[in-house]
């Protein structure tokens, strides 16, 4: 069993410049916003393990976007993993961590 926790972070630029579309009738709001700001962070982050197939793991990934299209985006973070699983005298306790590339696509 994973328990996972995403955290959603509202583009602060949009909230101070938000698209208006006008109308005759009222006001809307523009909900296309992606090709005017394709920018986002993303933060990730999971806890598991508690002695079901690991002891303890944990992950932490801060990402950021840039959709320069519609469909594809490039991203680009840095990740860390640990995990701590012992069973029949072998024994892994590590945190690995790292840059990460990649190219999204949406469809």
């Amino acid at each position: 069993m994973r328990i996972e926790r995403n955290l959603i972070i509202l583009c602060l630029v949009c909230l101070l410049v938000p698209a208006v579309a006008q109308s005759q009738e009222q006001n809307n709001w523009d909900f296309e916003l992606a090709p005017l700001y394709p920018w986002a962070i993303n933060i990730n982050g999971d806890i598991g393990g508690f002695g079901v197939s690991s002891d303890f793991t944990w992950q932490g990934l801060a990402l950021i976007d840039f959709q320069p299209w519609r469909n594809v985006a490039i991203v680009a973070g840095y990740r860390a993993i640990y995990s701590d699983y012992s069973n029949d005298g072998f024994t892994y306790d590590a945190t690995v961590h790292g840059p990460v590339v990649g190219i999204d696509i949406r469809w």
